[in-house]
């Protein structure tokens, strides 16, 4: 009984309603540990690249920072994704990857910079791949059905 009081007192939105539809999805699929395990490792492996990409954005603004910096940076700016206030965290993971930097020592104005150049390169990267891969494997529309 006190469980379901507990529960009727979480917010429907944000955070608690992703990890609630989290949790209810998980449940459902009854997901295998190697198939948990495979999505772990390609988190990990994303958030590598993600903070290599930082690191060399970094470098290539003049300033040179150790392998943890860009790794801590990247790591607090992706729980950004989880607050959704605009759409794709526009200005919030560069505003959080600022103030890691200023807590690291890299200094705000140049970690944000940084992060919103990340950022651009990569949606200039993305989005052409995007188009390309619709061209070759071609984009299937749904078939309308019924009477008209």
């Amino acid at each position: 009984l006190f469980s379901h009081t507990m529960v009727a007192f979480v917010p429907e939105y944000g955070v608690f309603a992703r990890v609630k539809t989290m949790v209810r999805e998980a449940q459902k699929v009854h997901m295998s540990r190697r198939i948990m395990a495979l999505m772990c490792v390609n988190e990990v492996i994303i958030l590598m690249v993600t903070a290599v990409r930082l690191a060399i954005t970094l470098l290539c603004l003049g300033h040179l920072v150790g392998w943890a910096e860009p790794v801590v940076i990247t790591a607090l700016a992706q729980l950004s994704s989880l607050v959704v206030i605009v759409p794709g965290g526009l200005g919030l993971r560069e505003a959080i990857a600022g103030w890691c930097g200023s807590v690291l020592m890299v200094g705000l104005g140049v970690t944000a910079l940084a992060s919103a150049l990340d950022r651009i390169v990569g949606l200039v990267v993305i989005f052409p791949g995007a188009i390309i891969g619709m061209v070759l494997f071609g984009v299937r529309r749904p078939a309308i059905s019924g009477n008209m």
